[in-house]
């Protein structure tokens, strides 16, 4: 038995100095949690483990690519991320921040599309293609604010739900 137990500690030594893996100790883990919570790659060099200090400093490395890629919303800095959870985490949130992004400029575009066709054709109630009535009353406006339009009748300002709008719409000089 003793024989055993001797030859199971040098082989543990043995892999260890060979940079074989040994189990990490409790205080190495919990190191390791703090570096990864802390984001201080400092900690990582207290962790005795050479395997776990190694993956601390990776993980954490590759951490800060992740937070670089989202900042800039460069999917391919998620690529060169080697831990596939951090990987994937980076890229489907810079994929929605995409998404959100486009959706947005979708609407603003349709919007904004409205808006210079109302103008364009001098007709406020173009503007009522709009869903949203906040730019819609922003579509009438414009409309009626822009110089080209000369049309005298008041009664476009009607179509302005909010009351201060509609007072500036009739206050506008043109129908005065």
């Amino acid at each position: 038995m003793k024989k055993t137990l001797a030859y199971l500690f040098l082989t543990g030594i043995f892999l260890t100095a060979c940079g074989g893996t040994t189990p990490s100790s409790p205080i190495d883990d919990r190191i390791y949690k703090d570096a990864l919570n802390s984001n201080n790659i400092k900690l990582c060099d207290t962790i005795e483990g050479t395997t776990l200090k190694n993956e601390c400093k990776q993980t954490i490395q590759e951490m800060a690519i992740q937070s670089d890629a989202i900042a800039k919303s460069d999917l391919n800095l998620c690529k060169t991320i080697k831990n596939k959870q951090l990987k994937d985490s980076c890229t489907i949130q810079i994929q929605a921040a995409i998404d959100k992004k486009n959706k947005f400029k979708n609407l603003i575009d349709d919007r904004q599309k409205i808006t210079l066709e109302a103008i364009d054709k001098h007709d406020p109630k173009i503007c009522k293609k709009i869903n949203d009535s906040n730019f819609q009353q922003e579509c009438i406006l414009n409309v009626t604010a822009d110089s080209s339009y000369t049309d005298k009748d008041k009664s476009v300002c009607d179509m302005l739900t909010n009351e201060d709008l509609k007072q500036s719409c009739l206050n506008n000089p043109k129908f005065n």
